[in-house]
């Protein structure tokens, strides 16, 4: 499924939960505050490929992502795989796939649930490449924001075309603060999830440029755009709308970067949450190295000027023990909700019936519409 089928379908998914009266909601908690507080990122599969035994100064490289993984520092699991030793049929096969690798050589993967893409990344162990793996400033940037309670970040990924990408940033912020007004939050039942931060729950939308032919971007612009086959081969803007724990919903292209659109991706992040179960949901989590469950718990709570990238010890954000994730496992299996867990569940799949119904028409709308003046 392309991207924007997906962008089509999510929304075609929202317009067939909320949209008729009288349909049961999984709980009024808005879906980016659930997002923050309930979806895990998935992790992302780092194998590092080597044939001789790695040398101490290799093994200073890799150990970083590997105490990254064990502490919960970024969402990542590692693998060696020495190939004069035997490996699995699907680790050969991915280093065949490799064009003329070096030893040793480093392939990221995305989570399990969107491993029918190419690699996010792939090159040889270097201290470059480990540096700016699951960190950059932009990315720093988004934690912060997402951290601090911003509802979405409209995360712009520029064509390099100066006119065109001003035009879309202030679309973005023009569009924010008529929707920062217009929105309301759902009201909160009896029945909600509890809440696990103090943070304000309110409306706000915040917009963040990348530039494509930033150095110390390379890896974020990889992630954004190799996901979806189709994607490397757009020169258009595209504006990726990020929520919860760095979860990227698929982005509007070109043409589609339009208000009315906006505004039914903001309502959809906005509204109650009706599906809790993440991998129902459109949308990838980014690499990212933050302790999220100390930011939102509220262990952190200034907002520090960013420290110069000197070392993947300053990547993660108050990094806390936890085990590392299995290289077979995702995190995309929801927590229940305290109540109503069986009727939220028949709901769903009640919903789910009438989403399929709505997504065909929905899709063939949005490609016959036009661009506004």
């Amino acid at each position: 499924m392309s991207a924007l089928k997906q962008m089509a379908l999510g929304a075609a998914f929202l317009l067939a939960l909320v949209g008729s009266p009288g349909n049961g909601r999984a709980c009024n908690v808005p879906v980016f505050r659930y997002a923050l507080e309930r979806w895990p990122p998935d992790a992302y599969q780092v194998v590092l490929f080597h044939r001789e035994t790695l040398t101490p100064e290799q093994k200073a490289l890799v150990e970083p992502l590997e105490k990254a993984a064990r502490d919960g520092g970024a969402n990542l699991a590692v693998a060696r795989v020495n190939l004069a030793e035997g490996a699995p049929d699907a680790m050969q096969a991915l280093w065949k796939a490799q064009p003329n690798p070096s030893m040793p050589w480093l392939v990221v993967r995305y989570p399990p649930a969107h491993q029918t893409a190419p690699p996010a990344w792939a090159g040889p162990l270097a201290a470059e490449a480990v540096r700016t793996l699951v960190d950059s400033p932009v990315r720093r940037e988004l934690v912060r924001r997402l951290a601090r309670g911003d509802s979405v970040v409209w995360l712009v990924l520029e064509s390099g075309g100066k006119e065109q990408d001003d035009a879309i940033v202030r679309l973005l912020e023009t569009e924010s603060r008529s929707l920062e007004k217009t929105l309301r939050l759902p009201e909160p039942s009896p029945d909600d999830p509890r809440m696990r931060s103090d943070l304000p729950l309110k409306i706000v939308f915040s917009t963040l440029r990348l530039a494509r032919s930033d150095p110390a971007e390379q890896t974020l612009v990889n992630l954004l755009l190799r996901w979806d086959a189709k994607l490397p081969t757009l020169a258009e803007p595209m504006v990726f709308a990020i929520i919860g724990r760095g979860r990227s919903m698929p982005p509007l292209v070109g043409k589609e970067i339009r208000a009315d659109v906006v505004g039914k991706v903001a309502a959809f992040l906005t509204e109650a949450c009706n599906c809790e179960v993440k991998a129902l949901n459109p949308g990838f989590d980014l690499l990212i190295a933050a302790d999220w469950d100390a930011l939102i718990e509220g262990r952190l709570v200034k907002d520090p000027e960013l420290p110069p990238l000197t070392g993947l010890s300053q990547f993660a954000v108050a990094a806390t023990d936890k085990p590392t994730t299995p290289l077979t496992a995702t995190n995309s299996a929801p927590e229940p909700a305290e109540r109503g867990g069986l009727v939220r569940n028949l709901l769903l799949v009640l919903g789910i019936g009438a989403a399929v119904l709505a997504a065909g028409t929905f899709v063939l709308k949005s490609r016959g519409a036009k661009t506004p003046p």
